[in-house]
């Protein structure tokens, strides 16, 4: 067996590990999506997003509370919509 067979044998184990892990992703995106869906969000906190890339905030009906300094500093947010249910915000929650 010569080194290149070698080399090849350990990019296929290698690009196993990575199926395997997206596997892993995505059974885990497919969890919370599902607790989402039957646990209905009141409350967004602080450290939640990206802060950098934000751009649009859509929060959904039903949540009734966004905490303090939950989507301060987003530098790039241009829209914000709220639903009906909101009855509290935190200070500087939208803060520059």
């Amino acid at each position: 067996m010569s080194d290149s067979d070698n080399d090849d044998d350990f990019n296929e184990d290698e690009r196993d590990e990575e199926t395997e892990e997206e596997r892993e992703r995505r059974e885990d995106e497919e969890q919370i999506e599902d607790y989402i869906a039957h646990n209905p969000l009141v409350k967004v906190g602080g450290d939640t997003y990206d802060r950098r890339t934000v751009t649009e905030i859509k929060v959904r009906g039903g949540v009734t509370e966004i905490e303090h300094e939950t989507f301060e500093c987003c530098i790039k947010l241009s829209s914000i919509k709220l639903p009906s249910t909101l009855l509290s915000i935190g200070h500087s929650a939208f803060a520059r």
